[in-house]
């Protein structure tokens, strides 16, 4: 698939995306292109991440554990950008 005809394809499902998913796409969207990361602090990226709307899957014990371990390891920068993870893999 070519970068025209992938750019083509999302521009058209974007049509398709249900109305009451319309902010939870544009949030994933603006994370992909690296918008959010740059524009905002860490924790107002946080915030915005938890300003999505509710999911009705339930929250498990692990899903919370994992979730603090995370941002653990954001605020204590044991995290790469997946540039920097491409480069040291020869990726990129």
């Amino acid at each position: 698939m070519t970068i025209n005809h992938a750019r083509q394809k999302l521009t058209n499902l974007i049509n398709y995306i249900p109305e009451e998913e319309l902010h939870t796409a544009i949030k994933f969207i603006e994370f992909l292109v690296g918008a959010m990361p740059e524009e905002l602090s860490k924790e107002k990226y946080f915030q915005a991440l938890d300003s999505l709307p509710y999911t009705d899957e339930p929250w498990t014990e692990e899903d919370e554990n994992d979730y603090q371990e995370s941002r653990k390891d954001i605020a204590e920068g044991r995290v790469i950008t997946l540039e920097q993870y491409e480069k040291e893999r020869g990726l990129a």
